[in-house]
């Protein structure tokens, strides 16, 4: 009878955690996708095809047109989908092995789709999903072209004591 009360239980709180952790995941990809809002179409000018985060890399793009002109969530936020500086933007997508310098892009992090066409004028359509990988981001901020000084930035909003 033990074994079984140990095997249900062990069962739930790992039902539970998954749940949590699924639960969690869709939050942050509500407010940093859908809540973004972003419209955004561009030349890709870069593409870092980083291995061993699920394919998730880093493309630099050139924008002729966008709804936003400047987006930065650091260091408010972990996790972020891109980057947006004037007339580039640098994107952290999961369909990095498909894109390539020349191609088109558009983005629409409402409805969570991106779309690539190359220079055949082969388009693809993929879902857009955030990296949630704590090493992936720890490798951004070591590679991105929008580096940030966190402690500078600290110091700004330090708290009286």
């Amino acid at each position: 009878m033990r074994k079984v009360l140990f095997l249900l239980f062990g069962f739930i709180y790992i039902a539970l955690f998954f749940y949590w952790t699924n639960n969690n995941k869709e939050s942050i990809e509500k407010e940093m996708l859908e809540k973004l809002n972003l419209q955004l179409t561009g030349v890709v000018d870069e593409v870092n095809k980083v291995k061993g985060y699920n394919g998730t890399g880093i493309v630099k793009v050139r924008i002729i047109s966008s709804n936003l002109k400047y987006y930065d969530p650091r260091p408010d936020k972990n996790y972020y989908y891109c980057i947006v500086n004037g007339d580039y933007a640098e994107i952290y997508d999961g369909n990095t092995q498909e894109c390539f310098i020349g191609d088109t892009i558009k983005i629409d992090t409402k409805a969570k789709l991106i779309s690539w066409m190359n220079a055949k004028k082969r388009s693809q359509k993929y879902t857009i999903w955030l990296n949630t990988s704590d090493r992936f981001y720890n490798y951004l901020r070591e590679n991105t072209s929008y580096r940030l000084d966190i402690d500078s930035i600290r110091k700004q909003y330090k708290r009286p004591q």
